[in-house]
């Protein structure tokens, strides 16, 4: 019965942090179908005081929110433009929150508890089975078409026609740099669970597990979205800073062979498929595209690195620097008397996070959005001395993304905002020193 119900916490788990349209019920995402189910849960229990009225998180988060719409609102209707993208982030950002409740409540339903370590490890799960269910694509083409069957045309990462105009692999509706973004912040929260264990020593069966996903993620992630290479890099980097100022030698030893066992393995498998097989041929040279080049030519280049560096593009007018045009998304389809820069992507030709951000709502807006990223991110910190330090990586992969695609990471950070409301009052101290098992 257990097993059952940690089936259902993990599709939970899939519908919650790659949301998409069901084909046959196209009217709403699993994002939106979650988030209504968990608003009417908050509510149930609030008149059953079950659940407090008010949070200091939630209604600080709920706040800034606000605050980012209403200067959305300031620039659309300054600009006399039609463009609402943001002006709903306080609706969608309580969208999210309900969704992440829904799930917070039926991890702890399944497990009787609630805690980081839990929630990460069906995250972790869910990171690991989209690039699991990608590689099933890429031999077997029932899981595409029962892909297909399943997911509208209106998903959130468009699985259909634009991956393969771009030659892309995808899992299951996880695709371009929405996917590379949820795989790199997870990606650091492996390491960050690795080598910040309060464990003495792993237990062999979950070292594996942890280091065989990471190595998964970061490979056929790669593959999805070069993106996650910015979470691979964060969590190496935070191993190395483990490595050199841990006290724990027996941890540190357990783990780095794990790690080095799965590198090797990695790398071996890698060089086989590179050299027998056409498919994983043409998306491993994508996935490392600037090592191929470092070792090809003796430099550093990338495709999209260029594309990239042609993005950043810069307002012309103190007008737009202060409350942004307007625009978001690309205007010239939607709206008739728009007479600007041609450009079938994204307004400006950019795609770039603070830039398309800077274009929206100006330095204003950005300023405040990213304070309630900043916030949101503290608010996690402030729940664990021990996981402190990985909220703030969270935060830090968010804006160094942002520097490449306009997405933010506050779905990551909502779960885990329910934690303390969720807390039995005799068991607080299961934020602190976890007992999630693995």
């Amino acid at each position: 019965m257990k097993s059952i119900g940690v089936l259902f916490a993990f599709i939970v788990a899939v519908l919650y942090f790659f949301p998409f349209v069901f084909y046959f019920f196209p009217i709403a995402n699993t994002k939106m179908i979650l988030g209504v189910m968990g608003l009417c849960a908050i509510g149930f229990n609030a008149s059953k005081s079950k659940l407090p009225v008010a949070n200091n998180a939630i209604v600080l988060t709920s706040v800034l929110a606000f605050v980012v719409s209403f200067c959305a609102l300031v620039s659309v209707v300054v600009n006399e433009k039609s463009d609402y993208t943001y002006v709903s982030y306080f609706i969608s950002m309580w969208v999210w929150l309900g969704a992440a409740y829904f799930l917070a409540i039926v991890i702890r339903f399944v497990h009787g508890e609630i805690s980081i370590p839990l929630v990460l490890n069906y995250l972790i799960a869910v990171c690991a089975f989209q690039c699991l269910y990608a590689v099933l694509i890429m031999h077997f083409p029932f899981f595409d078409n029962l892909q297909r069957s399943i997911v509208g045309s209106l998903g959130m990462a468009e699985v259909g026609a634009k991956t393969r105009a771009l030659e892309r692999i995808h899992g299951f509706s996880a695709a371009l740099d929405f996917s590379g973004t949820r795989f790199a912040v997870i990606e650091m929260c492996i390491c960050y669970m690795l080598y910040s264990s309060p464990y003495k020593r792993w237990h062999k069966t979950a070292l594996f597990l942890y280091a065989g996903c990471f190595m998964l993620i970061a490979v056929v992630g790669n593959m999805i979205a070069r993106t996650t290479s910015v979470g691979v890099l964060v969590g190496l980097a935070y191993c190395l800073y483990a490595l050199l100022f841990s006290k724990d030698n027996t941890q540190k030893k357990q783990v780095s062979l794990m790690f080095l066992f799965f590198g090797v393995l990695a790398i071996v498998l890698a060089v086989l498929l590179y050299n027998n097989n056409q498919t994983y041929h043409e998306n491993l040279r994508f996935a490392f595209e600037g090592f191929f080049s470092l070792w090809e030519n003796g430099e550093w280049n990338t495709n999209s690195n260029d594309i990239l560096v042609d993005m950043y593009r810069w307002p012309e007018t103190l007008h737009t620097w202060i409350i942004g045009d307007g625009y978001f998304n690309n205007p010239v389809r939607t709206d008739p008397y728009y007479i600007g820069y041609q450009w079938k992507g994204f307004y400006m030709g950019s795609d770039v996070g603070f830039v398309r951000f800077i274009f929206y709502f100006g330095l204003v807006g950005l300023l405040v959005f990213s304070i309630f990223m900043i916030t949101v991110g503290r608010l996690c910190m402030n729940l664990s001395r021990r996981f402190r330090l990985m909220f703030f990586l969270a935060i830090l992969i968010n804006f160094i993304v942002w520097f490449k695609v306009a997405t933010d990471l506050f779905l990551f950070f909502a779960p885990f905002l329910w934690i303390t409301m969720l807390m039995e009052k005799d068991a607080e101290y299961k934020i602190y020193i976890p007992v999630a098992k693995v």
